[in-house]
């Protein structure tokens, strides 16, 4: 009696702790501290950096600067609808600035000085505050070469493989459609043009000034974007050089501007003063060497554009600004997405009195994009998701068998094969681009995702083979049965049988990437990017929609294929332990497997070194101690999820379902749907207010200016991950137990009790053992978290993704670090506990 009082003094204890670990990191989403001012950042951040520390000395303002390519930052003020987290607006062509403007997102600035600004680069809510001039940025071995770049019909003959900014999210590409746009005086003949153009691209990037840093280490010879990113790239060192366009080119005047908030602030008015005052031009002059738009300062960009020589196109940003969206679909449509049966652009009218008539004034919303338009990128998708799915599979028959055959001594050396599950696939890519493999290429990200996966198809053939009793290869070999005989009659079929669930699980999980995917892509999109890119950009939003319900349906057809091969329902009588070695009995097998589990280990470990040699760079040279905290804040409030999942999850999973099945298909499912599909889902419900008439139900809870700063989106999107798969950990874990559990119920004991006395004290260590795996989990997931994350996140697994398309390959490496060394940790222990209680398994026995 003493014993079961003091069993159930124990767990509760555990259930405060577990509860007080809860509570405490959630805490966090109202507990951070706010700045004066937030800058939503479209200029290079150097830039906006500078501006910002410089005005905090100046005023004592603390001012947080937030990095978002222009189309992006447009597309966020839109989905704000007048109530923007932001206080000021700096940088981004200014036709983005009037677009916004025309929609009524900014508020007007009366009292900045516009004494030295050209009539046309301001209005009375932006000002123009930079400019830059379209260029090609190329490696100087090329410029000096018959095959660089001269002039913009180059592009469509050329053999060099170019980076281009992408028009869904920057600014720069807006500019560059305008320019060809104008150049040809037909909109058709452009997006004809911006066709043979994309036959040459390497990839597209979300942001104006990654084209040149990509150039500059390495990535390609030759790319689209603003001269002053190109010098100033020059300036650190780079071997890169500017050449315009002898056939003319475009300009970009940067602006500033005020978005509309609920709470306007008087110090965002200041800022912006400052900002667009002589002084403010010229210190990004001097950190950018950008061309400042005040005529009363040397070097600005009107004398610039005088003086160039050759044909200007796009001089005045409030006219190219009303046909900057259609533009932008145009292209989306007819070169980015293009139908299977497309052939020419469809002929589009023009109709409007403010700005030269052009074609590309009116495209009906039906027309946009449909379900036929998503065919080649779905195509695409499955392709290297099924590649991905065949090498995971073939890695994990790698280390599964090994691990089954030999001792337990085994798990030492193939451990580093078991890590990749912890890394996301983005930095195993960018390990493998530093080993030599080509940035761009699908044999990288096929290989990533195949070492992402290769530990969960080695966990699914593990499960298969632990029904695999070592007594009746015993009883083989004592009847004179010859080891190739056994092999084929008794291990090979179980092998086949986990194959398939294998393969479809691996397949699904290399579909559901969103780091590789984004980081490494060539021209050519796949489904999660183009969600994601489509929901930032502000993209209709039936596209999202459309992908969304294609990831569900997969993963519902994926759910009946692993349950169809892997009854969970068959193991609750058994209790899983580890396999008794079998190499005594199959020696020949046993011996022939371990190169290959070698190989798979030495890679693994070839990875793992990497990125440690990345951290270390990255800690010594780059990290911050406000970015540190920051990462570790965000990454706290992810793991405040585990307990909360673990204890629904050990809710539902011990209850006695009356159609178990029905219930693990829906959770199977669940999870299987959750990283894409429910991203794409809790952004589209929840980024805008939810409201009855003029009554609003539910505020937005997406974004920076939301509830918690938009953390508890984040919240909520990573427990539709974390649910289902707590279910499954926890049904595994109570499969000793549930005879215990029944018996207990026979004599009377309550749910509650059975719990505190039996059930909490005997898994103890099987708990601990979920709440690591969950942790090891969320933490490497970039999705769904990628769907939400309010900009500016440092949360490791999708801060790393701006980094990746930037080519900032130490920070890639040393966020990956971070993720998957938090996960290795939280496992570890779990690991400790599990295997330190190991002995005690007849505790159930004793209690009863």
């Amino acid at each position: 009696m003493k014993s079961l009082r003091h069993s159930r003094l124990n767990s509760l204890i555990a259930v405060a702790v577990v509860g007080i670990i809860s509570i405490s990191p959630l805490c966090l989403l109202f507990a951070d501290s706010k700045p004066d001012l937030r800058i939503l950042c479209s200029n290079t951040s150097k830039v906006c950096e500078a501006l910002a520390r410089r005005y905090e000395q100046r005023e004592g303002t603390s001012v947080d600067v937030v990095r978002v390519p222009t189309s992006e930052a447009l597309a966020r003020l839109i989905s704000t609808r007048g109530h923007s987290e932001f206080d000021v607006w700096v940088g981004g062509p200014a036709e983005a600035h009037a677009q916004a403007e025309n929609l009524g997102l900014l508020r007007r600035a009366p009292d900045v000085d516009t004494g030295g600004l050209p009539d046309a680069f301001h209005s009375q809510s932006w000002f123009g505050i930079y400019g830059g001039i379209l260029s090609f940025c190329q490696s100087r071995t090329v410029t000096q070469s018959p095959q660089g770049l001269r002039s913009w019909q180059d592009l469509s003959s050329t053999s060099l493989p170019l980076i281009v900014p992408s028009p869904l999210t920057s600014g720069t590409a807006a500019t560059f459609l305008n320019v060809q746009e104008e150049r040809f005086s037909s909109a058709s003949q452009a997006i004809q043009f911006l066709r043979q153009v994309d036959a040459h691209t390497l990839t597209y990037v979300n942001s104006g000034t990654d084209p040149a840093h990509l150039v500059a280490i390495g990535r390609s010879p030759a790319s689209i974007t603003f001269d002053n990113y190109c010098r100033l790239e020059a300036q650190h060192g780079a071997d890169v050089m500017v050449t315009y366009p002898l056939d003319g080119t475009g300009f970009e005047i940067g602006a500033a501007s005020l978005p509309r908030r609920t709470h306007e602030s008087e110090d965002a008015q200041k800022f912006l003063q400052w900002v667009v005052s002589d002084e403010g031009q010229a210190l990004g002059a001097e950190v950018a060497d950008q061309s400042p738009v005040s005529t009363r300062l040397p070097e600005h960009i009107s004398r610039r554009l005088e003086t160039l020589g050759i044909s200007i196109f796009g001089d005045d940003p409030s006219a190219a600004s009303f046909h900057r969206a259609t533009l932008i679909r145009r292209w989306t449509k007819e070169v980015y997405l293009p139908s299977p049966t497309q052939d020419v652009p469809a002929p589009i009218g023009a109709t409007s009195a403010n700005h030269r008539v052009s074609d590309t004034e009116s495209l009906p919303l039906a027309d946009e994009l449909s379900w036929s338009d998503l065919v080649p990128t779905a195509i695409r998708t499955l392709k290297i998701s099924t590649l991905a799915g065949l090498g995971a599979t073939i890695l994990g028959i790698a280390i599964a068998l090994p691990l089954y055959l030999r001792s337990r001594r085994t798990f030492i050396w193939i451990l580093p094969a078991l890590l990749p599950a912890l890394i996301p696939p983005a930095v195993i890519a960018q390990a493998l681009i530093w080993m030599g493999a080509p940035p761009y290429s699908q044999a990288t990200i096929i290989v990533a995702l195949a070492i992402n996966a290769s530990p969960f198809a080695a966990l699914m053939l593990s499960f298969i083979l632990s029904s695999f009793n070592h007594a009746e290869v015993q009883t083989a070999v004592a009847f004179g049965n010859p080891e190739r005989n056994i092999f084929k009659k008794l291990l090979a079929p179980r092998i086949r049988a986990a194959l398939i669930p294998a393969f479809a699980l691996t397949t699904f999980m290399a579909a559901s990437d969103v780091s590789a995917t984004s980081t490494n892509a060539s021209a050519e999109p796949y489904l999660p990017v183009l969600a994601l890119n489509a929901l930032n950009s502000g993209l209709d939003s039936s596209v999202p929609t459309h992908i969304a319900f294609i990831y569900v349906g997969v993963a519902s057809a994926t759910t009946f294929i692993v349950l169809h091969s892997l009854t969970l329902t068959r193991y609750t009588a058994r209790q899983t332990t580890y396999p008794t070695p079998l190499k005594e009995y199959l020696p020949t097998l046993s011996a022939s497997v371990i190169p290959f589990a070698l190989i798979s280990a030495i890679v693994s470990a070839g990875i793992i070194i990497v990125m440690l040699v990345g951290a270390s760079h990255w800690f010594i040279h780059t990290a911050s101690a406000e970015l540190l905290g920051q990462t570790v804040r965000e990454s706290l409030l992810i793991l405040g999820i585990v307990p909360l999942s673990a204890a629904i999850g050990f809710l539902i999973a011990q209850h006695r379902w009356a159609f178990p099945r029905a219930i693990n298909a829906l959770f199977l499912t669940a999870l299987l749907s959750a990283p894409i599909a429910g991203g794409i889902l809790i952004h589209l419900v929840f980024q805008h207010p939810i409201s009855i008439g003029d009554h609003t139900i539910l505020p937005r809870l997406l974004g920076g200016g939301s509830i918690a700063g938009g953390m508890l989106t984040v919240v909520l999107t990573n427990l539709l991950l974390a649910l289902p798969a707590s279910y499954f950990l926890m049904s595994f874990s109570l499969l000793s137990v549930r005879q215990a559990m029944r018996i207990a119920e026979e004599l009377g004991a309550s749910t509650t009790r059975t719990t505190l006395t039996v059930v909490i004290p005997a898994l103890a260590a099987r708990l601990i053992g979920v709440f690591a795996a969950l942790s090891g989990l969320l933490m490497c997931m970039s999705a769904p978290s990628a769907f939400v994350v309010p900009v500016g996140s440092a949360f490791p697994a999708v801060a790393l993704l701006p980094l990746g398309i930037h080519g900032d390959h130490w920070s890639v490496l040393a966020l990956g670090t971070l993720a998957a060394s938090s996960a290795l940790v939280m496992i570890s222990l779990g690991i400790a506990f599990i295997t330190s209680t190991t002995r005690h398994s007849g505790y159930v026995r004793k209690s009863l």
